[in-house]
C-alpha cells in the first residue's frame, strides 16, 4: 500500500498546485441552495437591472436544482424547503416560466403542502413585501429604534456578527416599508390561514410571554414613532452600514447583509447615480458566476480560509515549504491580517491588539478566530515566518487570539460573548437564524484555537488549561464533539483531537477514547465516513449518510492525532479515499459539509475534497511513519 499512497499523495498534490491562482492564494466556488440565486435575480427585478439572457441562464440552473417532488432543498440531497421553493417559484416566474408548465405547477402544489407562503420566515416575508408580493401589514414591525436603546438594556454588539450585518439594514428598510412594483403576483402560493410564528422552543414560556408582549408594544410605538428619534436612529444605522462598505467585498461580506443593505440604501433616497449604491451592487454582482448556458450566485467567497488549508495539506505532503508556490501564498496571507479597530473591539477588554484575519478577499471589518488559528498553524511551516515582520505579525494575532477568549475558557467565531443573552432567541427578528443569532463558544472554533496555540508552544498558558476544560465539559455521552461550522460531529470530533493531542493529551485519556470509540463506530461499510446536514435538526440522524471525502478524511485525521493510525479504521478509512480518487488527483463531492446557521443555511465548499484528503492521506503516511519507529524502539 505504501507505494500506491504516495502516489495518491502525489497526484492530489500536483491538482491542488494547479488550483493555486496567479496570485499565490486558493479560492473555489462556494456552493448553497437555490434561495441565494433565486434573490438575486429578484433583486435585479426590484432595481430594474434585468438582463434578459443572463435571466435566462439564471433560471435554467435554478430549474435544474428542483426536487423530484417539485420543491428545492436547502442542501444537497435534503427535502424541499418552503422558503428555498418560494424563492426558486418567484425566480422561475419573474424570469419567464410559465406558472402552467409542469415543474411550476410541481413547485405550487408542494409550497402549499409544505403550508403556503404565509409559512416561510420572517426575512423571506420581508423579501416578499418588498415587491408587494406580501402584504406589510402581515409583517411584524420591528421599530428602527431597538438599535437606539440603551446599552445595557440591548446593543447591536450583543448579536453575531452575520446577525448585526444582516439585521441593521433590515430594520432601516422595515421603517420605511417600500413597495417595488412587480408585474406578478404570487397568490397562487398562499393558503389564505394566518400562521402564528413559532416560539422559541429554548425559553421559558413566561420568557416568550413578555417578548410577545414587549413586541406588541413596539409594534405600538411603530406605528406612530416619534419622528426626530426615528430620523436620527435612520441617519446613524446609514452610516454605521457605510462605514463598514471600506475595506470590505461588500457589507459584512456575505450576501444576505449586501442584498439587505442595497435596499436599505434606496429607501434612505440613494438613487442609481450614488457612488455607494453603485459599490453594494457591483460587490453583489462580483457573487455571481456565470457560465456557458447557466448563471448562480455565491453566498461569499473563501479565499483566506482555502489558502491557509491548501498550505497545510501541502507542506505535510512532503512539498518543500520554501517552494515558490508555498512563499506566493504565504506573502498574499500576510498582506490581508486585519489591523482595523472594528466591532470586536465593543466586546474584548482594553488593549487588545488588532492581528486577526478574515476568511473571504476583503472584510476587515469582521476578522475570525477560526480563519487565523489556522493562518497561524500554516505559516509556521513556512520560511518566511522566521521574518521579523511576519513574527511581528503572528505574535498580534496569538495576542489577539487570547483577548477574545470568552469567560466559559471556548471561543465564538468573530466576537467575544461579554454577557450571554439567549432570551434575544425568542424575538421575531431572531427567529430566522433558528438559534444562531448570538456567537457564543464552541466546540469546533474553540479546538481550533487550542490546537494553534498547541503547535505554536503556548501549552502552559492559562488559557489553553481553561480551553481544555472546556473542550471536555462539551463532549457529547456518545463520545463526539458538535461541529458549528462543518458538518457535523464528525467535523467538531476531528477538531477536538487534534486539540487535545496538541496539548499533549495521552492517547489513553477517556476523552480521547471515547471519541475513538465514536468514529469507529460510525464508519460506513464502505470505509468512509458521512453525515448529512439532517443531524441538525434529527438526533437519530448523527453519523448517518453518504460517505464523503471531506468528512472522510476529517475522521481519518481524527483516528490519526488519538494514536491511531495504525487501527484497521483508518486503513479502511485511507483505501476509501484511494479508491475513489480521479485520474487527475482530486475527488468528486456533490455534497455540502459546511454550515452557515444550522437547520437554515449550507455549504459546498469546492476545495473540500481536495485539501482536506491530501492533508489526511499525509497524516496517515506521517502516522505510519511514527508507529514502525515507536515498535523499533520497543523492540
Amino acid at each position: 500500500m505504501s507505494e500506491a499512497l504516495d502516489g495518491a499523495i502525489a497526484a492530489a498534490r500536483g491538482w491542488l498546485l494547479a488550483c493555486q491562482h496567479a496570485d499565490g492564494y486558493w479560492c473555489a466556488e462556494l456552493g448553497c441552495d437555490a434561495s441565494v440565486t433565486a434573490e438575486g435575480l429578484y433583486l435585479r427585478h426590484l432595481l430594474g437591472r434585468v438582463d434578459p439572457e443572463r435571466q435566462a441562464r439564471t433560471a435554467r440552473w435554478i430549474l435544474r436544482q428542483q426536487n423530484p417532488d417539485g420543491g428545492w432543498p436547502i442542501y444537497h440531497g435534503g427535502p424541499s424547503e418552503v422558503n428555498a421553493s418560494v424563492k426558486a417559484y418567484l425566480a422561475l416566474k419573474l424570469g419567464g416560466l410559465d406558472p402552467s408548465v409542469e415543474a411550476m405547477q410541481a413547485a405550487r402544489e408542494l409550497v402549499l403542502r409544505l403550508g403556503g407562503v404565509e409559512t416561510c420566515h420572517l426575512f423571506s416575508l420581508i423579501y416578499l413585501a418588498w415587491g408587494g408580493l406580501y402584504p406589510w401589514e402581515a409583517v411584524p414591525r420591528i421599530p428602527v429604534e431597538v438599535l437606539s436603546a440603551p446599552g445595557w438594556l440591548f446593543s447591536r454588539y450583543d448579536l453575531s456578527y452575520w446577525a448585526r450585518t444582516i439585521v441593521v439594514p433590515l430594520l432601516i428598510t422595515l421603517a420605511h416599508r417600500p413597495v417595488f412594483p412587480l408585474p406578478i403576483k404570487l397568490d397562487e402560493l398562499s393558503t389564505g390561514r394566518t400562521v402564528s410564528p413559532p416560539l422559541s422552543m429554548d425559553l421559558p414560556s413566561w420568557q416568550c410571554r413578555l417578548i410577545d408582549g414587549v413586541e406588541r408594544l413596539l409594534g405600538l410605538y411603530d406605528r406612530r414613532p416619534f419622528r426626530p428619534l426615528r430620523d436620527r436612529t435612520l441617519l446613524e444605522a446609514e452610516q454605521w452600514m457605510i462605514r463598514r462598505f471600506a475595506y470590505s467585498d461588500g457589507l459584512g461580506a456575505i450576501w444576505p447583509a449586501m442584498v439587505n443593505a442595497a435596499i436599505a440604501l434606496v429607501c434612505q433616497g440613494h438613487g442609481p447615480e450614488s457612488p455607494v449604491l453603485q459599490e453594494a451592487i457591483h460587490q453583489l454582482d462580483r457573487l455571481e458566476v456565470v457560465e456557458e448556458d447557466e448563471a448562480w450566485t455565491q453566498p461569499c467567497r473563501s479565499p483566506i480560509w482555502d489558502t491557509v488549508w491548501a498550505i497545510k495539506a501541502l507542506v505535510s505532503s512532503g512539498l518543500d515549504p520554501a517552494d515558490p508556490a508555498l512563499d506566493r501564498a504565504g506573502r498574499w496571507v500576510l498582506g490581508r491580517q486585519s489591523s482595523l479597530p472594528a466591532d470586536w473591539m465593543e466586546n474584548t477588554e482594553r488593549g487588545v491588539p488588532a492581528g486577526g484575519w478574515y476568511f473571504q478577499h476583503e472584510n476587515a471589518f469582521y476578522p475570525d478566530v477560526d480563519d487565523t488559528a489556522v493562518v497561524l498553524m500554516a505559516l509556521r511551516h513556512l520560511p518566511l515566518s522566521r521574518e521579523s515582520s511576519a513574527r511581528r505579525q503572528m505574535e498580534r494575532a496569538i495576542a489577539w487570539i487570547l483577548g477574545m477568549q470568552n469567560a466559559d475558557g471556548g471561543w465564538g467565531a468573530f466576537d467575544r460573548t461579554r454577557r450571554t443573552r439567549a432570551w434575544l432567541n425568542g424575538f421575531s427578528f431572531a427567529r430566522p437564524f433558528m438559534g444562531a443569532l448570538l456567537d457564543p463558544s464552541t466546540s469546533d472554533v474553540s479546538a481550533r484555537c487550542l490546537e494553534s496555540l498547541g503547535k505554536l508552544g503556548h501549552v502552559s498558558l492559562p488559557a489553553m488549561q481553561q480551553g481544555i476544560a472546556f473542550l471536555r465539559h462539551q463532549q457529547e455521552p456518545d463520545g463526539s464533539w458538535y461541529g458549528r461550522w462543518g458538518v457535523n460531529h464528525v467535523y467538531g470530533t476531528w477538531s477536538a483531537l487534534c486539540a487535545l493531542q496538541a496539548y499533549g493529551l495521552a492517547h489513553g485519556d477517556p476523552a480521547i477514547r471515547q471519541a475513538v470509540s465514536y468514529l469507529q463506530r460510525t464508519q460506513r461499510p464502505d470505509g468512509g465516513w458521512g453525515e448529512t446536514c439532517a443531524t441538525y435538526s434529527e438526533p437519530e440522524a448523527r453519523g448517518q449518510g453518504p460517505s464523503t471525502p471531506s468528512q472522510t478524511a476529517w475522521a481519518i485525521m481524527g483516528l490519526v492525532a488519538a494514536g491511531e493510525a495504525a487501527s484497521p479504521a483508518a486503513e479502511h478509512g485511507v483505501r476509501y479515499l484511494m479508491d475513489r480518487q480521479r485520474a487527475d488527483g482530486g475527488w468528486d463531492e456533490p455534497d455540502f459539509t459546511g454550515t452557515g446557521f444550522p437547520n437554515v443555511f449550507y455549504l459546498r465548499y469546492g476545495l473540500y475534497s481536495g485539501y482536506f484528503p491530501l492533508l489526511a492521506l499525509s497524516r496517515y503516511r506521517a502516522g505510519q511513519v511514527q508507529s514502525l519507529r515507536e515498535k523499533a524502539m520497543q523492540a
